[in-house]
């Protein structure tokens, strides 16, 4: 997705596949992970991503019902999951050739909506970006990059007509649940039949087992994009990795969510100015 920082042409649900399931920024040293002062302790990977159906049934609808699998997906978001910190790792491609990939890390709050975003390799335009909903006059705060990097902060408008050019005003939609909804609004529109996907097989994403899933598109809802790669991570039952393809399978892009950790306590405090040096 060239991420929210790039000025590129306007994106379709492809991009906010891209953007939703994967975002972040950070550059010298990281205000989301190694902050002592407002990071909070991990709980244990056994309070959280249990799911609400067992393993073996989780599967059985990754192989026959998409629909019951995606359900199943936002019944366990929803009811174990309350904000999660990460890195996302995206690379995409422009005209024929694979731009270079970017690191970032983020840390995300559900309610009220919260994400601070940063760079950690190839940053564009901006390498920091916090938005809080309601807060800072509901306006994206960011630390611009090159010759205007001495700048602490700048406020950007979401309605303004720049950020809808930039693609700034996607953060507002950054996370996991999103993701989620888009995907059930994508099969619940699939012209009445059922949707046109089918169940891979298994893979590894961050050294963790995952299920397969590939969606073909229709040419109304993807202009280049004609068939997603959707990697579910067993254990924490939610989509992790998404690659998008075109009509001759060729990779147009790619977006992965890597050291997610869940339920870190976020506060108020963690989504300040100040405590992200903005």
């Amino acid at each position: 997705m060239h991420l929210i920082f790039r000025g590129r042409q306007k994106r379709g649900v492809a991009f906010h596949i891209a953007f939703l399931v994967l975002h972040n920024c950070l550059p010298h040293h990281s205000t989301v992970a190694s902050q002592k002062d407002h990071s909070p302790p991990s709980v244990p990977r056994s309070a959280y991503g249990l799911g609400l159906i067992s393993e073996s049934e989780f599967i059985a609808y990754a192989k026959t019902d998409h629909i019951q699998f995606i359900d199943a997906m936002i019944s366990n978001y929803d009811s174990h999951i309350s904000d999660y910190t990460g890195t996302f790792y995206i690379r995409e491609r422009s005209e024929e050739k694979m731009n270079k990939p970017q690191v970032f890390e983020f840390k995300f709050r559900q309610q009220p909506f919260s994400i601070f975003m940063q760079c950690v390799q190839n940053p564009v335009k901006v390498d920091r970006i916090l938005h809080v909903r309601g807060q800072n006059g509901d306006k994206i705060i960011v630390h611009p990059t090159g010759l205007l990097s001495w700048i602490r902060s700048v406020e950007v408008d979401l309605n303004d007509d720049k950020t809808v050019e930039t693609d700034l005003r996607q953060c507002n939609q950054f996370g996991i649940k999103n993701l989620l909804s888009l995907i059930k609004a994508h099969y619940a529109n699939d012209i009445g039949s059922k949707p046109n996907s089918k169940y891979i097989g298994r893979d590894r994403v961050d050294g963790r087992e995952c299920v397969v899933i590939e969606a073909a598109f229709g040419d109304s809802t993807m202009p280049k994009a004609k068939k997603a790669i959707l990697k579910v991570d067993l254990g924490y039952r939610l989509p992790v990795s998404v690659t998008t393809l075109d009509s001759d399978d060729k990779i147009l892009s790619v977006y992965e969510y890597k050291n997610l950790r869940f339920n870190m306590s976020l506060q108020d405090r963690h989504f300040t100015k100040k405590a992200n040096h903005l």
